[in-house]
């Protein structure tokens, strides 16, 4: 079972500062596939991306991660529940490979992903993986790289 709260967005904070250069920088990157922001603990990054995200016309796919994330399994499940939660129907393509315990079960994921992506016809979709910085493990970062390498344009 999923814990939902993982796939809501933080609540507006009406105290926060409103950063409107830092929110041009990000709605220049728009149309790129990656866009990273990293700063030290406490200097607003999430409150940032959440007032970004205010401004999407796409989905917006929110994600907050934890330590407990850094299992290509446990990570893949929820990366897909976000999805499934915002834009996407359950597809059994998908969680046909989350189900299976072996480790070619990774890369199906991420195949049978983006072929859900394309069949869906999704024109555009935002994925925010909040304290990304907390995943370590090398197969999620290859993983990661596969999908924004041949994902749908």
């Amino acid at each position: 079972m999923l814990l939902a709260t993982k796939f809501m967005r933080p609540a507006a904070d009406p105290r926060a500062v409103d950063r409107p250069r830092l929110l041009a920088r990000m709605a220049a990157s728009a149309g790129k596939r990656l866009t990273t922001i990293t700063a030290p603990a406490g200097y607003g990054k999430t409150t940032l991306v959440n007032q970004w995200c205010e401004q999407q016309a796409a989905p917006v796919a929110w994600l907050s991660l934890d330590d407990h994330d850094d299992d290509p399994g446990r990570f893949w499940t929820y990366v897909v529940g976000a999805l499934e939660h915002t834009l996407l129907p359950r597809r059994d393509s998908i969680h046909r490979f989350l189900d299976e315990p072996d480790e070619q079960r990774l890369e199906g994921v991420v195949t049978a992903l983006i072929n859900t992506l394309i069949e869906e016809r999704i024109d555009a979709c935002v994925v925010i993986l909040d304290d990304y910085h907390l995943i370590q493990d090398p197969r999620i970062h290859r993983q990661i790289t596969f999908l924004i390498d041949h994902g749908p344009p």
